[in-house]
């Protein structure tokens, strides 16, 4: 069993934590238990911000030759990238092996800036 946490400064800690306990669920089939954290705080001031849209792709909206069209460009653009087996199929739970990381984290990055060229 897992206890999830919080992190806060130990001023805050010192000056408006009331009370931190876990929540023990018998609904919560998860391997955590949740943390509550009761806080004292005044809040004189929030802060109002317009909502910001961005757009997005409708992608029900799209046509299937538009959906095909993207589909097999980004079918290109994915072959070029090499996959890191090696790291992939590792498997240490506790692999501290940094070229396995690295290569995850550059697969990851790759795959992101392929699917981010075709949205843009």
């Amino acid at each position: 069993m897992n206890i999830d946490h919080f992190l806060l400064s130990e001023v805050l800690f010192n000056t408006a934590v009331e009370g931190v306990f876990a929540l023990h669920d018998i609904d919560n089939t998860s391997d955590h238990e949740p943390v509550i954290l009761q806080l004292s705080l005044q809040v004189k001031y929030v802060q109002y911000s317009e909502r910001v849209y961005t757009p997005q792709i409708a992608w029900a909206k799209a046509k299937d030759v538009d959906r095909n069209k993207y589909r097999s460009c980004l079918s290109q653009l994915l072959c070029h990238i090499c996959v890191p087996t090696d790291a992939i199929m590792c498997e240490s739970v506790s692999c501290s092996d940094d070229s396995h990381s690295c290569a995850v984290n550059l697969y990851v990055e790759q795959l992101t800036q392929a699917v981010l060229l075709l949205l843009s």
